[in-house]
């Protein structure tokens, strides 16, 4: 594992180094503009400290109106050392924690999508500068708000790592601590279990279960019983205080004027797994499931959430294992047309810069929900890719 890193940092050095200059002139720049503010990153800051003090978690904003705590009284643990910090000291040390699991997390996608879906080793450093262009937009509101989405994507993707290297307690680990802190995660567990990884799936329940556990014995059961109860109510109210533009009752009330109860988010988060379960079914009939047959179902599912609840629109970065898919398959097959139609996917999913558009007409295509028909156009791309085709047929495609 050691030497695969250090052979990752000196083969993509020229990524590594650029993305951080990026990242760095982005933290400079948003200090001396008066911008850096972290508001996601101030919220778990400022809970962390109300835990350690014995105050109120939930219920009361930190910050902005909308800043409420939202996360798993688990998800605290993480945010201790911070909160042991001063507040200028650790909003940067986030910043920056943040900047490297975006550098780590492409590297990590593009060998273990290029290995387990084309069976290459080799790729170029242009593809990686073009799934950072593909997602930057969305990377630069996540680093500005200081949230989470790329460590819990980091860790989903470790876990997937991990569960392809026969690991599953390492595995279950990782995906329990993405789960506990954002429970719609769970829907990675269907792959796993259709994909007969039982005991990833057993470590990830244990784990969870576990970690429960010892956060209630350590704050006391009643207070530790309170908090949970607490964390329920305001995963429930979470959704009141948004809105989004870009979900797929929202397209549909935009396009056609049919309007769906807020409830109905519901049972297309059920529909969501059918539908994985009936890809599962229909495009292993008669084979052996494969590594990559996984790797497309196990992330297609997370990049469909942000289309189905109602959340920030950095939620779309849970698209871009999907994304270096589209752009490793685009590397490999060298297909104009393929790429002219994947650019104005693309361009859909990742294009509005309000900087470049003008802050009116930014306004506009996000009113037309234009985010959200890209991912949506993202995830029947990659499932074509990805499965359809499949790892040898493709591979022998492209050597």
């Amino acid at each position: 594992m050691r030497h695969t890193i250090i052979s990752v940092i000196r083969k993509d050095r020229t990524f590594i180094i650029s993305a951080l200059a990026l990242f760095v002139l982005m933290l400079v720049m948003e200090n001396v503009n008066g911008r850096f503010w972290l508001y996601d990153f101030k919220v778990m800051y400022a809970a962390a400290d109300a835990l350690i003090n014995g105050k109120q978690v939930y219920g009361i904003p930190f910050g902005l109106d909308t800043g409420y705590y939202k996360y798993s009284p688990v998800t605290l643990i993480f945010f201790i050392p911070f909160a042991l910090l001063p507040y200028p000291i650790a909003s940067v040390l986030d910043f920056l924690m943040i900047a490297m699991s975006i550098i780590a997390l492409i590297l990590l996608l593009v060998r273990l999508t290029n290995k387990r879906i084309f069976r290459a080793e080799t790729y170029s450093q242009g593809v990686l500068f073009a799934i950072l262009a593909c997602v930057i937009v969305h990377l630069v509101r996540e680093l500005h708000l200081g949230n989470t989405n790329i460590f819990l994507m980091l860790f989903l993707t470790l876990g997937l790592y991990f569960t392809l290297k026969e690991k599953p307690w390492l595995a279950g680990i990782l995906l329990a601590i993405a789960i506990l802190t954002k429970p719609y995660f769970i829907l990675v567990l269907l792959p796993l279990v259709l994909h007969r990884k039982f005991k990833v799936v057993l470590g990830t329940l244990v784990t969870m279960g576990g970690l429960a556990g010892i956060f209630i014995l350590a704050t006391g059961i009643t207070k530790g019983k309170e908090l949970f109860t607490d964390w329920v109510r305001a995963m429930g109210a979470h959704s009141g205080y948004l809105a989004s533009n870009h979900t797929i009752s929202s397209l549909l009330h935009q396009y056609t004027g049919i309007t769906l109860p807020l409830s109905f988010s519901f049972y297309m988060l059920g529909g969501a797994l059918i539908l994985l379960f009936v890809t599962f079914w229909w495009t292993t009939k008669g084979k052996t499931p494969s590594p990559s047959d996984l790797l497309v179902h196990y992330f297609a599912g997370v990049a469909l959430v942000p289309n189905i609840l109602i959340t920030d629109t950095e939620h779309f970065l849970f698209s871009i294992p999907l994304i270096t898919l589209l752009v490793l398959y685009l590397f490999h097959k060298r297909n104009t047309r393929l790429t002219v139609l994947f650019a104005v996917i693309f361009l859909l999913y990742g294009g509005n810069i309000t900087d470049l558009w003008g802050k009116s007409l930014s306004m506009t295509l996000d009113n037309w929900g234009l985010l959200g028909v890209g991912n949506l156009g993202v995830i029947v791309g990659a499932m074509v890719v990805g499965l359809k085709v499949g790892s040898r047929q493709l591979a022998g495609e492209c050597h």
